[in-house]
């Protein structure tokens, strides 16, 4: 019987144009290779806690993460059958504590990926049946949460859309264990689709500005490059991308309106 994981498939909008235009550069290359590498690596970095029981505890979190990039896309894995109950945490909060590093380490990949190279992301998170072997530098899925969360994503590709969102299964599952994030992981947009925040890693903190700050030049640099070519399947991601971005900013407790962007950029030269 296969064990049960929550599988994350982000796809990179626009790195057919950046591959197709940059082939020649590669310091360019290797760049973007060290920026995806550290992006989806930050969460498996040892960060210290306070005490050494904390410490030990969020060891063991990371024992059940994994995180990859695969050529254009990132895939965030966590085998929720390898969570060991804790003897000092109620089964519940112990599992939700996983899923909210699980979610953080998301969000983290894309405020350090997006404000770097100016791409934004779509993709879909799915829970369920799941076997991965990666022996023998061969990476081998069979996963019907990888298959679900793929096919999140196809569908934001079709409508032409740049969100991440969440598989039915998955929710049922967090309302299941009382998950009591759910306010702060996921909203509903005006189509009805269940969306992670990717903003959810920003705290109102001076130490977020510069990245605040970083995504807003990308998106525009974005923007206008996709304007300059007349890129308009790129400009309708972008546009509903730009939307939501000020969305998160505004919800934010610190008054963060320097970083919002404005919407006339798309019809102003």
């Amino acid at each position: 019987m296969l064990d049960t994981a929550i599988v994350g498939f982000i796809d990179i909008l626009g790195y057919e144009k950046i591959v197709r235009n940059h082939t020649e550069d590669i310091d360019l290359v290797r760049n973007i290779e060290k920026t995806l590498k550290i992006s989806v690596g930050l969460a498996k970095q040892h960060i210290p806690m306070p005490k050494e029981e904390y410490q030990i505890y969020c060891n063991k979190i990371v024992e059940t993460y994994k995180s990859r990039i695969i050529c254009d896309s990132a895939i965030f894995t966590m085998n929720i059958s390898k969570i060991m109950p804790d003897s000092k945490c109620d089964y519940n909060k112990h599992i939700s504590n996983h899923f909210w590093f699980y979610f953080n380490a998301i969000s983290m990949f894309y405020m350090m990926f997006t404000p770097k190279i100016g791409s934004i992301i779509r993709g879909g998170i799915a829970l369920g049946p799941h076997y991965e072997n990666d022996e023998d530098k061969n990476l081998f899925i069979f996963s019907r949460a990888f298959v679900d969360a793929v096919k999140l994503e196809k569908e934001q590709k079709g409508k032409g859309l740049a969100r991440v969102t969440i598989h039915d299964n998955l929710l049922s599952y967090l309302k299941k264990i009382s998950f009591p994030y759910m306010d702060n992981c996921f909203d509903k947009d005006s189509y009805g689709a269940t969306r992670f925040n990717l903003y959810l890693f920003l705290k109102a903190d001076f130490e977020f500005h510069k990245i605040l700050s970083d995504i807003k030049k990308a998106l525009i640099a974005n923007v206008k490059f996709n304007k300059h070519y007349k890129n308009d399947k790129e400009l309708k991601k972008l546009s509903y991308f730009i939307k939501y971005h000020n969305q998160k900013v505004s919800e934010c407790s610190q008054d963060l309106r320097e970083f919002l962007i404005d919407e006339k950029i798309f019809f102003k030269d």
